[in-house]
């Protein structure tokens, strides 16, 4: 349906509002009636009008400084005024366009030029709208085009660092393999038993680095394309580590490395359950590979909570890293992993991953370490809320 223009008509003088009010009714213009320019100035303040007819002799406020109030205020300045006056010499036609006005009529008027020039100028508006909601459609536009540039540019950014990865880590365990299965092939006839007990040791680490970073390159391209659902629900805490010491109990066993779990019992937080566990499998799991056997390892799992959320630390007395390792330690590079206190490997995408889930679940993530004296995983998460 097509709008219907809205006009406030000032004047004192009644019979000049009734013949031009009716005048632009018939027209199929919104009228608006004011006797004074402290009533006119009341009105826009309440209503939007689309043109204003305004009359310049008036008591107290006249059609000038009614005019120059208007154009002052930001929200009123934009309404186009027509002075619809007697008083018409040349320096006041000049003054109220100075003023702002958009027109000048002089009475007495012509109802066919009134009618034309109050037409010409509601077209003239409906032309601005128009052009604004072609502007505002173009920003829109414009806003969503910036969206997807920066979208897909994080795509390219995140297929070139899995290319990265690939090349780099993929690389190294396949090169170990094709080694070792050259010198088994060759050799075997003449291999004693202990150096094919030893040849198989290194294809079984091997094969279980090369299905940890498959694991990882999986989870980390499945986060970056948004594939990874996120249901966060109510879990207790301490079940949660209870349940990532029990799966980490075999290696920590083979360094005589202790798990501590000192998480209150009580504590119940509102996160996503696979995600969560991902974090601690991983700090439970960098925790021990950093560990030295035999030398009274532990790795102890505490937490602090405010009214909002808990912070949980993952502490070990391992050989801790240094500095200028600790600035990367969250992104990806060249150098992502190092390897473990028994030659184990890793990727280097579990702290990644971590930070990003962690982030997700509306929580921060930090690393703190020291050589020689153990580092700390320390992360929140939302607490449970229960009315």
């Amino acid at each position: 349906m097509e709008k219907k223009y809205s006009i406030l008509i000032v004047d004192d003088n009644e019979n000049n509002l009734k013949v031009i009010g009716k005048m632009l009714y018939d027209q199929n213009y919104k009228i608006a009636l004011a006797k004074s320019g402290q009533e006119a100035l009341l009105y826009v303040k309440k209503s939007k009008y689309d043109l204003i007819l305004l009359d310049i002799m008036m008591p107290i406020i006249d059609g000038f400084e009614t005019c120059k109030i208007l154009k002052e205020d930001p929200e009123t300045n934009p309404i186009p005024v027509v002075f619809l006056s007697a008083k018409n010499s040349p320096e006041d036609i000049v003054k109220g366009f100075q003023l702002g006005a958009v027109d000048f009529i002089t009475k007495p008027f012509k109802i066919e030029e009134v009618l034309i020039r109050i037409s010409n100028h509601i077209k003239l508006t409906k032309a601005q709208e128009e052009i604004q909601e072609k502007n505002d459609a173009l920003m829109l536009m414009n806003g969503k085009l910036q969206e997807a540039n920066i979208k897909l540019k994080e795509m390219n950014d995140a297929k070139d660092k899995f290319f990265t990865i690939i090349s780099h880590d993929l690389k190294s365990p396949f090169s170990s393999f094709l080694s070792i299965t050259d010198n088994l092939t060759k050799d075997f006839h003449s291999l004693a038993f202990s150096d094919i007990h030893d040849f198989s040791k290194v294809i079984h680490d091997t094969a279980n680095t090369l299905y940890k970073l498959l694991e990882d390159l999986l989870i980390w391209s499945k986060t970056q394309t948004g594939q990874v659902p996120f249901k966060p629900t109510i879990c207790n805490l301490s079940e949660m580590v209870n349940n990532n010491i029990y799966l980490h109990s075999q290696s920590a066993l083979q360094k005589n490395i202790e798990l501590v779990n000192n998480i209150n019992k009580d504590i119940s937080i509102f996160a996503d359950v696979n995600m969560f566990n991902t974090v601690l499998r991983n700090a439970i799991s960098n925790s021990i590979k950093y560990t030295k056997k035999d030398e009274d390892g532990v790795v102890m799992i505490s937490s602090e909570s405010n009214k909002t959320h808990v912070k949980i630390v993952v502490e070990d007395n391992g050989v801790g890293i240094s500095k200028s390792m600790m600035e990367d330690i969250f992104k990806l590079d060249e150098q992502r992993s190092t390897e473990g206190t028994e030659g184990e490997r890793g990727t280097g995408l579990g702290l990644i991953i971590s930070k990003e889930f962690v982030e997700k679940n509306g929580g921060e993530i930090s690393f703190e370490s020291e050589l020689e004296k153990g580092s700390k995983l320390i992360f929140t998460v939302p607490l449970a809320i229960f009315d």
